[in-house]
């Protein structure tokens, strides 16, 4: 099945991640040396302060034995001082199951798609973070979020 299919085979499917879309501005979004706001429907994070720079999803419940998708799009702000600095980190209750940073440069969007199985029924959150792959933003960094979505594969 090709990824246009699937992807509009999820447009019906209940999203488990509350707030996904923004459609509620920031509710159930709690920042960490940030600040949060929501900017042509995308969550904007701003860095400031101290590291970790981080917006943390309220927590839905995973089941294991099942599979899920996560899907959504990040980017760095233009002018950012470190390179590709929006990461979308996601957890169950094992642990980190991935990450996704943005690539291509800064301003670049990039779309995430990630299909797994749950190995453990709990607490399941997302994390969108002022960081690449290797280090945290600088002050004043942004890093943009849209469409965040987890399903039933």
């Amino acid at each position: 099945m090709n990824r246009a299919l699937r992807m509009s085979l999820l447009v019906g499917q209940q999203n488990l991640l509350p707030n996904g879309g923004f459609n509620a501005g920031t509710a159930g979004w709690t920042a960490t040396n940030a600040t949060q706001s929501i900017v042509n429907g995308e969550l904007e994070l701003v860095a400031a302060g101290s590291t970790p720079y981080r917006s943390q999803s309220s927590n839905f419940t995973l089941t294991a034995g099942r599979r899920y998708r996560f899907t959504g799009r990040l980017y760095a702000g233009a002018s950012n001082a470190i390179l590709n600095s929006a990461r979308i980190s996601f957890f169950d209750a094992a642990g980190l199951v991935v990450q996704f940073v943005a690539t291509g440069g800064n301003g670049v969007v990039r779309t995430m798609e990630h299909i797994y199985t749950c190995t453990l029924t709990g607490a399941a959150y997302m994390q969108a973070e002022v960081a690449s792959g290797g280090a945290w933003g600088s002050a004043g960094d942004k890093a943009y979020f849209a469409g965040l979505r987890v399903v039933r594969a």
